[in-house]
């Protein structure tokens, strides 16, 4: 983006009676109906991750599991004074239905993720790799002890091995009294996404990246001969970024639709293990701790972006289908306005200003700060929907 000279702001709206949308999604046809006993069309998408799906303008479902499946527990065990995460023991049971109530059976099990929402926070980190059950058995020396018992035979479980460094941060939080994850943790499995497997009920999605196809059941009333079905596949609608030396400066974007945009960090080996408000842990930085929190954390960034950035102004815009933040103004936004605008259908916050990184919370010098900016009269609904710790505005 190119910034105003002269006392002049570039401008970008919309004609006058119409609407101008900038959307980061393909449209997606030649749908087929492959499996009629379970109702599943496919279609040919390519290769375009993403973690978003919308059909006729409404939010499809990724593919998931019922909540709080039965027969599975997160595994943590101290080995001389080091905590192991083994990751999560599982039996099958046919408390679950037949279709995925086997991990074993689980295809593209690398892209499979666990999901937990507790407390303030919400978890998603990959799986690794499947031991069947009942081929694995914890040491029994690490069984639990019990004083002036005998040890208790093995337990013999399937294991769900998890990916790094998602695994580890998602088990940083302990209780004081025990020192085994408590419930700022992953002490418990609220559902399992993104599997074939999984596809079970209307309006949910999935997504075959080793092949590019996409799988659908439809809703009612959905004809997919003539749906409009939309894939987000940019991460990044409008990417505004300065310098404390140069910061960007006097622009303005009024009347405009920002549509179809994904974010695809969960997607990672990171995972999406959150601190509070969308600030998430990535890497390897990270201490087991007591308190529930970590200060080395990362913001969710914005599918519109902006930093070190002054005199920007969102006037009378609409919001909608994204999947990250939906406007983020990173460290050093002074003078900035977001009036009268809409969010709607927004994966996590409406609205994020500033941040909590040390030059946000102790800038060095004036142009690191985030100060008089203004948000006022904007409709804030449908947010948070795929991460559920966000605020609508931070």
């Amino acid at each position: 983006l190119d910034s105003g000279q002269d006392g002049q702001d570039v401008v970008y709206r919309s004609a006058v009676g119409e609407r101008a949308v900038i959307s980061g999604a393909i449209r997606i046809t030649g749908w087929q109906l492959t499996d009629p006993g379970r109702g599943i069309f496919a279609a040919f998408a390519g290769q375009h991750p993403t973690r978003q799906l919308y059909v006729n303008g409404r939010r499809a479902i990724r593919a998931r599991t019922e909540d709080y499946p039965s027969g599975f527990l997160p595994a943590f065990v101290w080995i001389l004074g080091v905590p192991i995460k083994l990751g999560i023991e599982f039996i099958p049971t046919d408390l679950n239905p037949a279709g995925w109530r086997d991990p074993a059976t689980w295809t593209n099990v690398r892209d499979i993720e666990a999901v937990i929402v507790t407390q303030w926070k919400q978890m998603s980190v990959k799986v690794a790799s499947v031991t069947p059950y009942p081929e694995f058995t914890i040491d029994p020396l690490l069984q639990p002890l019990t004083l002036l018992l005998p040890r208790p035979q093995p337990v013999k479980t399937g294991l769900i091995t998890m990916q790094d460094p998602g695994w580890t941060n998602a088990n940083e939080f302990l209780l004081r009294d025990t020192m085994q994850p408590g419930p700022w943790s992953f002490w418990q499995v609220t559902r399992f996404e993104n599997a074939y497997e999984f596809l079970d009920q209307p309006g949910e999605w999935y997504l075959n990246n080793a092949t590019g196809y996409l799988y659908y059941i439809p809703r009612p009333g959905e004809d997919m001969a003539t749906a409009e079905v939309e894939l987000p596949v940019l991460e990044r609608l409008v990417d505004g970024q300065g310098t404390s030396a140069q910061p960007l400066s006097h622009i303005r974007f009024e009347g405009l639709t920002f549509t179809g945009a994904t974010w695809l960090g969960p997607s990672s080996p990171d995972g999406y293990v959150t601190d509070q408000s969308a600030f998430h842990l990535v890497g390897t930085n990270h201490k087991p701790n007591i308190w529930g929190h970590d200060q080395n954390v990362v913001r969710t960034p914005g599918n519109l972006y902006f930093r070190f950035a002054r005199n920007i102004g969102f006037f009378g815009n609409i919001f909608e289908h994204l999947g990250s933040v939906a406007l983020d103004f990173d460290t050093g936004s002074q003078h900035n306005r977001i009036e009268q605008n809409l969010f709607t259908d927004i994966a996590s916050s409406a609205i994020v200003l500033g941040g909590v990184a040390p030059e946000d919370a102790r800038p060095e010098h004036p142009a690191q700060a985030t100060s008089d900016n203004l948000i006022a009269g904007n409709l804030v609904r449908n947010v948070a929907t795929d991460y559920v710790d966000a605020a609508g505005i931070f």
